[in-house]
């Protein structure tokens, strides 16, 4: 993978897996879209190309028929997902705090999109996906 392209965390890739072997996809399919060893999902340093994730997602809409698959693997996340940005995000006091935090920290997650706060009695979270194809990554 070239460092410069657009790539997601193994604790990301690692969630939405649990997430499709929860919703009853064979787990033969959903690592068979993994390039390389399906071990490296569980090294936490690992990266992976952001096609991968999008795969994922596009197999989870049509073994669930789901169309808002995304949305739905979004409401059942936990924390730990984004690792110690997820926790920080967990311990904030308000949605702002965390908004804020989840934007500043995005980079250690993945580069799919950039994420933009906008605070102006309202807070506004914008999402700006930096592939095509990335509908269930914005629902998320």
């Amino acid at each position: 993978m070239n460092t410069s392209d657009p790539w997601i965390s193994s604790q990301n890739l690692r969630a939405l897996l649990q997430y499709l072997d929860h919703c009853g996809v064979p787990a033969e399919q959903s690592r068979a879209l993994l390039s390389g060893p399906t071990e490296a999902v569980d090294d936490p340093e690992a990266r992976f190309a952001a096609k991968i994730y999008l795969d994922l997602m596009a197999l989870g809409e049509r073994a669930t028929e789901d169309p808002w698959f995304g949305h739905h693997y979004g409401a059942n996340l936990r924390p730990e997902r984004w690792g110690v940005a997820g926790y920080m995000a967990y311990h904030c006091d308000n949605l702002g705090e965390a908004l804020a935090v989840q934007q500043r920290y995005q980079v250690l997650v993945g580069t799919i999109g950039t994420p933009s706060l906008r605070q102006e009695g309202e807070c506004t979270l914008r999402w700006h996906p930096n592939v095509r194809g990335a509908r269930h990554v914005a629902e998320e």
